[in-house]
């Protein structure tokens, strides 16, 4: 089955449309995991911000964003030459007091160490290291895989894909992944988990999930990926960095505006 699933990647990936088009929303965030409120209460006038506690996202966690970013933009990608652009219309952003903070570089750290991800990569990109997908072309060599259950619904037939890392401390996943059996063999849906045997800096957990929806003509489109990281060092107060991307709007094989490619 694995085997079907890598063979076709291909033709399920988006990148590997002769011309695609749609629109993204997509929202970051970085804060503090579970806070201690009860020691921050004498903190001057900072006090209000944990009045404002988020323990909805995640259930089973409260998390205190102090950084967020969220944008809607247009993505255009085409091949025969291979080219992309993606143009934000709009866009907010957490602005600290400049005297003391570099705002465009804290923008741009974020966006580096959480990047958007895709489960047909070869390698998913997070906290600056590479770990090898579960439908890599060489994934067998690391992962070890199994049939956990099958699923028939509205949307069709799937079965449900477990895996796990042959070496715990590799930079790897376990998780389990939902195949479409209509003959495509495409990624319905995937849970990536990272090992906390991973040998990653200040990594204590994470979890990356990806939803694809299968569009009128068959064809498998990136639908939501959420990203949830948490950090820190010990039995120490935790942090937390969180990414959700929802595509839409999905226009497949369509000619472009004339100057999209500009400039």
């Amino acid at each position: 089955l694995i085997d079907l699933v890598i063979r076709n990647k291909g033709k399920n990936r988006l990148t590997g449309k002769d011309s695609i088009q749609f629109e993204q929303y997509d929202k970051l965030k970085f804060g503090f995991l579970d806070p201690n409120v009860s020691q921050k209460k004498g903190l001057l006038d900072l006090g209000y911000l944990f009045q404002n506690v988020d323990t909805l996202s995640q259930p089973g966690k409260k998390l205190l964003a102090i950084y967020q970013e969220e944008s809607n933009a247009h993505v255009y990608g085409k091949q025969n030459p291979s080219k992309f652009k993606k143009q934000i219309f709009s866009q907010k952003k957490t602005e600290f007091d400049k005297r003391y903070i570099n705002n465009p570089n804290v923008q741009e750290f974020m966006n580096y160490m959480f990047q958007q991800v895709d489960v047909y990569d070869e390698s998913v990109y997070l906290l600056n290291k590479q770990f090898l997908s579960p439908i890599a072309d060489n994934g067998k060599i690391y992962y070890k895989y199994f049939i956990t259950d099958t699923i028939f619904n509205d949307e069709g037939y799937y079965i449900q894909l477990a895996f796990e890392p042959r070496n715990q401390e590799d930079l790897l996943f376990s998780g389990n992944l939902e195949i479409s059996m209509d003959g495509s063999y495409a990624v319905k849906r995937a849970q990536l988990k990272l090992n906390k045997q991973t040998n990653v800096n200040w990594l204590k957990d994470g979890e990356i999930r990806f939803h694809y929806r299968k569009n009128e003509d068959g064809v498998m489109l990136s639908d939501t990926t959420m990203t949830f990281l948490t950090l820190g060092v010990g039995s120490g107060e935790s942090i937390f960095a969180q990414r959700l991307s929802i595509n839409d709007a999905y226009q497949l094989n369509a000619p472009f505006p004339a100057h999209v490619f500009q400039g």
